[in-house]
């Protein structure tokens, strides 16, 4: 399984710095590097660029940084759709100037490590004035802290740092209110940088409230990865009950799609090849060779909150390391924030009867404590195939059931996936500070 993340695939990216836009850095500027072990060899840098440098760890590998003559600039308007920054993160994005590039040949047959390895370099380089970086192949902008927070446990990146995700509204930036005049009504949400590693990228459109969680995409972008899915799959059961749904090749959608539709999302070269729609599946004989195709329903709907996603025993497996290989963040950040008392849950595997089926339910859990490697918590589901456990029950966990933690705030979940409300809770913790008590005095005797 995951064949796809199991290559040689080039890692490029590239970090910003203050400064005015091309007058960049300076070679000899980097030579600080050399207090993190880092080798530095100047090299030929050909007629395409200022200056060149081979770097060399004896940990982390080796890197080509390239001060390139037409270096592009940092593009606003995607520094505004990013998820992942901070308001203040886009705010000194925004004041990028001069840039370097940099290289990583892989070694390692793993994305997500040599992925990982490249994210430590764009660190080092960032130094004092680097104010943003970008892995070019998720597409991904990546602030300081964001890096801190990845390069503070050894854990591989989580799938969902191999592509970055684009929410657009009729007007610019999705700034559109919908009809309760709530937030952003999105007309088109779609990913960039699964095709970069072998896959398909994918669009949907009319998104419904619910694409503002994680899981519906990411359990898309598991399926692409893991071979489960193709561009023109016609019937694929993303979630239960009633989930499923259609892929259809983008340019095949612009063909067939009603023009009310297909007016929805851009059709230029970076939206068309190696990219689907999700759609209406389509059943029966007949079903596949009907020429109109539309957006998913399901997908544009209000998804009940009981509607189960599929993710396969690998993808599990996947997550539970993440989440089992950053137990120390968890921990940490509890201890940290512990003065808000914000509520945190995670969710143990256990064993299913009968127990040499060699299953296991994942059940969520309310943390009261967290002793070393031990959780105290109080099941909050009741399971369906573990009969000595009972929704209510309270006791000692092992953290090598995990399979993913939360803790919850009222600015976003923090998981092991998502650490932008801890680093805007840092950037002011006074404001929060006053936004939790303006909270408990509009919901009094709320936990």
């Amino acid at each position: 399984m995951f064949a796809l993340l199991k290559r040689e695939i080039p890692c490029i990216g590239s970090v910003h710095f203050r400064g005015s836009p091309g007058v960049p850095p300076r070679a000899e500027e980097f030579t600080y590097l050399k207090a993190y072990g880092v080798q530095i060899t100047r090299t030929d840098p050909g007629p395409s660029a200022h200056w060149s440098l081979q770097l060399r760890h004896d940990k982390w590998g080796e890197a080509e940084v390239v001060a390139l003559r037409d270096m592009p600039p940092c593009p606003h308007v995607l520094i505004d759709w990013s998820p992942t920054l901070s308001d203040e993160e886009k705010r000194q994005a925004k004041a990028a100037g001069p840039g370097v590039s940099v290289r990583m040949a892989s070694t390692r047959r793993n994305v997500l490590a040599d992925r990982k390895r490249l994210l430590r370099y764009l660190s080092w380089l960032m130094g004092d004035d680097g104010v943003i970086a970008t892995d070019h192949g998720s597409e991904l902008f990546w602030s300081r802290g964001m890096l801190d927070d990845e390069l503070s446990h050894d854990a591989d990146l989580d799938v969902e740092a191999l592509y970055c995700i684009h929410a657009v509204g009729p007007d610019t930036n999705g700034a559109d209110k919908d009809d309760d005049g709530e937030g952003p009504r999105l007309t088109w949400v779609h990913t960039h940088g699964l095709a970069n590693v072998g896959a398909f990228d994918f669009d949907i459109l009319n998104p419904g409230p619910s694409l503002a969680l994680s899981d519906p995409l990411r359990a898309i972008a598991f399926a692409i990865l893991e071979g489960a899915v193709q561009p023109n799959t016609a019937d694929y059961p993303l979630a239960y009950p009633g989930g499923n749904v259609r892929f259809v090749p983008a340019y095949e959608f612009q063909r067939s799609a009603p023009p009310e539709f297909a007016a929805l999302r851009d059709h230029d070269e970076n939206h068309s090849d190696r990219r689907a729609v999700l759609c209406e599946p389509v059943r029966g004989l007949l079903g596949r060779f009907r020429k109109k195709v539309r957006p998913s329903r399901f997908l544009s709907g209000d998804i009940p909150d009981e509607i189960v996603y599929h993710f396969s025993h690998a993808a599990t497996e996947l997550m539970a390391q993440r989440a089992r290989n950053t137990f120390g963040v968890f921990r940490a950040l509890l201890e940290e924030l512990a003065e808000f008392q914000l509520p945190a849950i995670v969710k143990l595997g256990y064993p299913t009867a009968p127990a040499e089926a060699g299953g296991r339910e994942h059940l969520w859990f309310e943390v009261h404590t967290v002793r070393g490697d031990t959780i105290d918590a109080t099941l909050v589901n009741q399971p369906h195939a573990v009969p000595t456990m009972n929704q209510g029950d309270r006791g000692e966990h092992s953290a090598e059931l995990l399979s993913d933690w939360v803790i919850i705030t009222p600015i976003g979940h923090i998981n092991p996936r998502q650490m932008r409300p801890a680093r805007e809770i840092r950037e002011d913790k006074g404001r929060f500070r006053e936004f939790m008590r303006l909270v408990s005095t509009m919901h009094p005797g709320e936990g």
